[in-house]
């Protein structure tokens, strides 16, 4: 059989890793018969998984790989002494052509760092970042950057919010996406001076900028992309995730208070259904490391099937829709329009020329 798409698989990482990973996959083959799954991690413990859950073996191949990157390892120590992990063996897989798309719920900083180094950048990329689809009151938004980068400045704020466009483009269908700074107030003079000076390069850049946003503004979709350092976006994302399930505990335990309330549950189940899924943040999972030469997916610790299941499918549809040439095409559009990422660096060498800093 000819397989659309391949997808490496890191079956060791996460919290409910392998069994919820394999399980995952399974179910990933009854949607989709165009999948062709490469799963990484202890050969022995995979092949019984596999009996297990029932997974098709004739469009999984098992990789066998002897250590496991841990949430306690640093990327430094990972990269210098975990060369057959089930992890860097994943990300090698799309270097090597044997996989479109990679996937991955382990140690986030240690699979961005891996899959920097593996993979390499696009062009003009120096800081690649998390971006994740977010539902809003709108529909969608881009979020970005999740936690690659913990400090951030000017320039790199600015490249995020270009990735961050022609991401949305690519992911959202948006035409002309636009972007909001994420900061502590609308007003120019609030906030710190990374987002001020980031304001000013967007402002003049020629994209949808709209200015800066607050933190309830990315739920009432007040913009397509939402740009922020890794810090603070982290803390953002967490956030809305304990959030979401706070919401979704009280909800369930007050529709089974009473008798009444458990008919009126009963009655509106459909309903509930489409709209309390959007919250749940499993059905949100896999973010993708835009900036990366190759599609990483970064599937959330502990997701649980459904989570894994839904990271799968983002990274078979980011993988069939190419989603990369689509960024890099994005980007030289911007380019021909002086919008480029290397915007920021021209501007320096030009004003270096003028004050003759570059002899």
């Amino acid at each position: 059989m000819i397989y659309s798409v391949s997808i490496g698989v890191d079956a060791m990482g996460g919290v409910l890793a392998p069994d919820c990973v394999i399980e995952a996959v399974c179910a990933a083959q009854k949607l989709y018969k165009d999948i062709k799954f490469r799963v990484f991690g202890d050969g022995g413990v995979l092949a019984a998984l596999l009996v297990k859950y029932g997974v098709d073996i004739s469009s999984c191949e098992v990789v066998h790989t002897t250590s496991v990157v841990l949430d306690t390892d640093s990327p430094v120590h990972a990269l210098r002494n975990l060369a057959d992990s089930s992890m860097r063996r994943t990300i090698e897989s799309v270097r090597d052509g044997h996989a479109d798309a990679c996937i991955s719920a382990g140690n986030t900083g240690v699979l961005f760092m891996m899959s920097r180094q593996i993979l390499g950048t696009l062009k003009h990329i120096k800081r690649p970042v998390i971006a994740g689809i977010f539902p809003n009151k709108q529909g969608r938004c881009v979020f970005l950057d999740m936690g690659a980068n913990i400090e951030s400045n000017a320039h790199s704020m600015f490249q995020s919010a270009v990735m961050g466009a022609s991401f949305a483009k690519v992911a959202l269908g948006t035409e002309w996406p636009r972007i909001g700074i994420l900061n502590v107030g609308e007003e120019k003079g609030k906030g710190r001076s990374v987002e001020s000076e980031a304001f000013d390069i967007l402002k003049s850049s020629g994209l949808n900028f709209i200015g800066f946003i607050e933190g309830n503004d990315i739920a009432l979709g007040k913009a397509d992309v939402v740009v922020t350092d890794g810090f603070s976006g982290n803390l953002v994302l967490k956030a809305i995730e304990g959030t979401a399930r706070l919401i979704l505990d009280m909800l369930k335990d007050t529709l089974k208070s009473t008798l009444l309330t458990k008919l009126a549950a009963f009655l509106l189940r459909k309903q509930l259904r489409e709209h309390l899924i959007q919250l749940d943040p499993n059905h949100n999972n896999g973010a993708m490391l835009i900036g990366i030469n190759g599609i990483v997916v970064k599937s959330h610790g502990g997701a649980n099937v459904s989570g894994f299941l839904n990271a799968i499918k983002v990274a078979r549809n980011l993988a069939m829709d190419n989603v990369n040439s689509h960024i890099i095409k994005e980007l030289e559009i911007l380019e021909s329009r002086g919008i480029g990422l290397d915007m920021l660096d021209r501007i320096k060498h030009t004003s270096a020329k003028i004050f003759g800093f570059d002899k």
